[in-house]
């Protein structure tokens, strides 16, 4: 007993991640339980739509940006700094003749990490911004 009294905030930290991780097990959800923004939006149907988000993603301070050919995606990461252990974006083209979409999902970067301080949101407000300016 004097040993869980003595490591009791340890335990509890410890069943917390391993809830966690059987919830992401079961769930088949390797995003279950982390902080994250997913926005969709209709855009104007342009011929270099691609290129329109890869020089907006830039514009915005975002790094290592990759296109996904066969998925039809857009990814990049935002550094580290005081706020945040960094985010993960990716953007989804769905591109239909009649209306084409962008579904905008910015990831925490840290596994275990279930609050954003709003870092996520801004994410996409600095991009659709930048988007909106090209």
């Amino acid at each position: 007993m004097e040993l869980l009294s003595q490591y009791y905030g340890l335990f509890i930290i410890l069943a917390f991640v391993i809830t966690l991780l059987v919830y992401r097990k079961i769930t088949n959800n390797k995003e279950a339980a982390i902080s994250k923004f997913v926005i969709s939006k209709n855009v104007t149907a342009e011929v270099n739509l691609k290129s329109k988000i890869i020089s907006a993603l830039e514009s915005s301070g975002f790094q290592t940006i990759t296109y996904h050919e066969k998925e039809n995606r857009i990814t990049a990461n935002t550094s580290v700094s005081f706020k945040s252990w960094g985010e993960i974006v990716e953007i989804q083209l769905e591109e239909n003749k009649s209306n084409p979409q962008i579904v905008f999902k910015s990831i925490c970067a840290f596994p275990f990490q279930i609050y954003d301080w709003g870092k996520n949101k801004r994410n996409f407000n600095k991009f659709w911004k930048n988007f909106n300016l090209k």
